[in-house]
Protein backbone atom coordinates (compact mmCIF):
# COMPACT_ATOMS: atom_id res chain seq x y z
CA UNK A 1 0.00 0.00 0.00
CA UNK A 2 2.89 2.60 0.81
CA UNK A 3 4.39 1.81 -2.74
CA UNK A 4 1.28 2.37 -4.33
CA UNK A 5 1.12 5.56 -2.15
CA UNK A 6 4.54 6.77 -3.29
CA UNK A 7 3.88 6.11 -6.75
CA UNK A 8 0.73 8.15 -7.40
CA UNK A 9 2.45 11.09 -5.37
CA UNK A 10 5.43 10.70 -7.23
CA UNK A 11 3.26 10.52 -10.96
CA UNK A 12 0.95 13.83 -9.58
CA UNK A 13 4.63 16.05 -8.65
CA UNK A 14 5.97 15.25 -12.10
CA UNK A 15 2.48 16.25 -13.62
CA UNK A 16 2.16 19.50 -11.79
CA UNK A 17 5.99 20.08 -12.05
CA UNK A 18 5.67 19.73 -15.82
CA UNK A 19 2.28 21.77 -16.53
CA UNK A 20 4.08 24.84 -14.54
CA UNK A 21 7.27 24.80 -16.33
CA UNK A 22 6.52 23.04 -20.19
CA UNK A 23 5.29 25.58 -22.69
CA UNK A 24 2.97 24.45 -25.76
CA UNK A 25 6.26 22.94 -27.89
CA UNK A 26 8.15 21.16 -24.64
CA UNK A 27 5.10 19.93 -23.13
CA UNK A 28 5.73 16.23 -21.69
CA UNK A 29 3.16 13.08 -22.51
CA UNK A 30 1.17 13.41 -19.51
CA UNK A 31 0.47 16.98 -19.65
CA UNK A 32 -0.44 16.78 -23.40
CA UNK A 33 -2.85 13.48 -22.48
CA UNK A 34 -4.01 15.75 -19.43
CA UNK A 35 -5.01 18.94 -22.22
CA UNK A 36 -6.23 16.38 -24.24
CA UNK A 37 -8.56 14.48 -22.14
CA UNK A 38 -10.25 17.73 -20.92
CA UNK A 39 -11.64 18.77 -24.20
CA UNK A 40 -15.47 18.70 -24.81
CA UNK A 41 -16.07 15.63 -27.14
CA UNK A 42 -13.03 12.73 -26.74
CA UNK A 43 -13.40 9.67 -26.16
CA UNK A 44 -12.22 7.34 -23.16
CA UNK A 45 -10.74 4.68 -25.97
CA UNK A 46 -8.91 8.02 -27.95
CA UNK A 47 -7.27 8.97 -24.69
CA UNK A 48 -6.06 4.94 -23.79
CA UNK A 49 -4.89 4.73 -27.07
CA UNK A 50 -3.10 8.14 -27.24
CA UNK A 51 -0.89 6.12 -24.01
CA UNK A 52 -0.41 3.24 -25.05
CA UNK A 53 3.35 2.63 -26.28
CA UNK A 54 3.79 0.38 -29.21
Amino acid sequence: MAVAIYAFMTAWGELLFASVLTTEETRTLAVGLRQYAIQTSVYGNQVLDAGAVK
